[in-house]
């Protein structure tokens, strides 16, 4: 059976799809061919005014001797375009004839689990034209709105329950001013109820938007002075496998941290960020993006009883005295 795709390099005309990215300089150097590796080049491969078409044979041998994989002949996007973070695009227009099935004519190879991020097939009776790319595009400006398809659930006070030292008043640690909520906590600060052996906090709690199931985000605009350290700041609390699902940190000297560990982002200290926290629950994914741009993804700790927090919460070790962050514009959407 043979099997044959044929890409047309353009330029890029500035759709819908390309705008807010800039385009990357691509040349021969970042083109790299992959072909069974007993045959010529040319017997897989050719280009000619402008079009690479490529074709494979199901009987043909793999791209490298020990390779236990299927056929293939395929560009692979080399020299330094790479990536492991940002947002990447890659556009082309592609050809496939009649008779061409079972083939896969564009990936996006390398993942956190497992080898592909994405698998793009042609299978008959199906004859598919795949606009795809072969110009590379970096967004630069992190413009992306994480509320697209998501619908906003009503949130009043009645929603915003106020977790606090149990032996002072809630005017002490908590002030709600001009649209603000500014939460403070001191290292030596009793817990929240008699007889908990949690770290000081002071946290808004959202209370009867908990949830179990389906794709929940909290969206907020936070603000942390400097000079407050090791206080988590916002979290998904809950999961079946512990307490948490997610914990944001902040660390001195403005550095945001996914718990103790993993790095998110600095210059966290004195400006207003955006935060938005998406939980797909039934896909078992956590989203986090900071002023529209995603950070990080990664599998939760499986479901549970799941609600959002933010204030200031004391890390177990390494904490600021004084430990302040403050809130504004806090919203909650669900799919």
């Amino acid at each position: 059976m043979l099997l044959l795709l044929v890409i047309t390099i353009h330029a890029a005309a500035g759709g819908d799809p390309t705008d807010g990215f800039t385009e990357v300089p691509l040349n021969p150097s970042n083109i790299v061919l992959q072909k069974p590796f007993d045959v010529p080049l040319d017997q897989r491969y050719s280009f000619i005014d402008g079009v690479h078409r490529m074709w494979v044979y199901s009987d043909d041998k793999p791209y490298s001797p020990d390779s236990d994989t299927q056929p293939r002949t395929e560009i692979r996007i080399a020299g330094g375009l790479d990536y492991s973070s940002g947002v990447w695009q890659f556009e082309g227009h592609g050809f496939v004839p009649n008779g061409t099935s079972g083939a896969t004519v564009a990936q996006i190879h390398g993942a956190a689990h497992g080898n592909t991020t994405l698998l793009l097939r042609v299978y008959a009776p199906i004859i598919m034209t795949v606009t795809l790319l072969l110009a590379i595009y970096c967004c630069c400006d992190g413009a992306d709105d994480p509320t697209l398809g998501f619908t906003e659930v009503p949130l009043n006070p009645s929603n915003m329950v106020i977790l606090k030292p149990y032996d002072v008043p809630v005017d002490q640690r908590y002030s709600f001013i001009n649209g603000t909520h500014r939460m403070w906590v001191y290292a030596d600060d009793k817990p929240e109820a008699p007889g908990s052996n949690t770290q000081p906090r002071t946290e808004i709690r959202i209370v009867g938007l908990d949830y179990s199931s389906g794709v929940w985000q909290f969206e907020g605009h936070g603000f942390v002075p400097n000079g407050t350290s090791g206080a988590t700041v916002a979290q998904i609390h809950g999961a079946a496998h512990g307490n948490t699902t997610l914990l944001l940190r902040i660390y001195a000297p403005g550095e945001m941290r996914y718990y103790s560990s993993l790095h998110v982002a600095d210059g966290m200290y004195d400006r207003w960020f955006r935060l938005n926290m998406i939980h797909d629950v039934d896909g078992g994914k956590v989203t986090v993006f900071l002023d529209g741009e995603q950070k990080f993804q990664y599998h939760d700790q499986g479901p549970g009883d799941l609600f959002f927090k933010c204030g200031v919460y004391g890390a177990p070790a390494n904490i600021s005295y004084y430990m302040e962050s403050r809130w504004r514009d806090i919203k909650i959407y669900r799919k």
